[in-house]
């Protein structure tokens, strides 16, 4: 015969883990609901989808003119791969600017 109190032990881990579940099913439920209201996407043709899709290299590029114009002065440029060509930099202030923004640079000079 079990012990009685394995028995309520065990139910109870049991209990826990559904509820975990549960809780954790409606917080994602929750959150997908919240992700399609606040996505600006959502409501779009797909004609208008894709030209969004085009324009955003343009639309950031205008928007960081500036950046590139001071990063292409300085000797900042991408080689054929997209990584940034090191050793074409030629000051160590620049140099390091660049490894601390890498991404940035990398995203705007494409």
């Amino acid at each position: 015969m079990k012990d009685p109190a394995q028995v309520n032990v065990k139910e109870t881990a049991r209990e826990l883990h559904q509820d975990f579940v549960q809780r954790s099913q409606r917080m994602l439920q929750i959150h997908k609901e919240r992700a399609s209201v606040h996505d600006g996407l959502k409501n779009l043709s797909d004609k208008e989808l894709m030209r969004r899709v085009r324009d955003g290299p343009n639309k950031l590029k205008k928007y960081h003119k500036e950046a590139i114009i001071k990063l292409e002065k300085c000797g900042v440029k991408l080689d054929d791969n997209g990584d940034i060509a090191w050793k074409a930099i030629p000051h160590q202030s620049v140099h390091r600017y660049v490894k601390e923004n890498e991404i940035f640079i990398k995203t705007v000079l494409m």
